[in-house]
């Protein structure tokens, strides 16, 4: 019915224009076969490539990106982004801290901390002591849900400071591209 219809307007049209004056036209429709495009489906956890990131000042000594539209909850010069399971946290302490201390601090953050591997790296920030590990998500507030977590904890220390900015998403997400962004940003004003 509407191949009908719109060869009618088309014949009519081209008639109107003057483009069909002595031959007759004929409009031929065939019915497409091909599926649309399936939508991206990003696994629970993945931060979209998409992701718009925004700026954030600490009232203290530093600065950070964090994905836009994710909810924010500041305490101090400290703050924490969360979307679902994912998040992002930066917590500032005075005096540098130890590789026991930033575990033990890991362990009070992230309950059922396991696998934890740690290994200096150089940042645009400065150095950092990197700690990598899986631990368990809080429980979610309807279901009780807990999923087990990949983290990146980074440690940056300055003049007497430090900073730990961690980085969470459940097991299997696919986060590189952007946690490099998130931890190659932050910088101490």
């Amino acid at each position: 019915m509407h191949v009908r219809w719109l060869a009618a307007i088309l014949t009519a049209t081209l008639a109107f224009t003057g483009c069909a004056q002595s031959k007759t036209t004929t409009v031929t429709t065939t019915a497409s076969t091909a599926m649309p495009a399936a939508a991206q489906s990003n696994p629970p956890g993945d931060i979209p490539d998409t992701q718009l990131f925004v700026p954030f000042k600490s009232t203290g000594a530093y600065a950070v990106l964090a994905p836009e539209g994710w909810s924010r909850s500041v305490s101090g010069s400290n703050v924490t982004f969360v979307w679902n399971y994912d998040g992002e946290r930066v917590v500032e302490t005075s005096g540098a801290l130890n590789g026991a201390a930033v575990l033990g601090a890991i362990r009070t953050a992230f309950g059922g901390v396991k696998d934890a591997k740690t290994k200096v790296v150089t940042l645009p920030g400065g150095p950092a002591t990197l700690v990598t590990y899986t631990s368990e998500s809080a429980p979610d507030a309807v279901t009780g849900k807990r999923v087990r977590l990949e983290n990146n904890s980074y440690v940056f220390r300055k003049n007497g400071k430090s900073a730990r900015l961690d980085l969470w998403a459940p097991q299997g997400s696919d986060n590189v591209d952007q946690w490099n962004k998130i931890s190659r940003s932050f910088a101490w004003k």
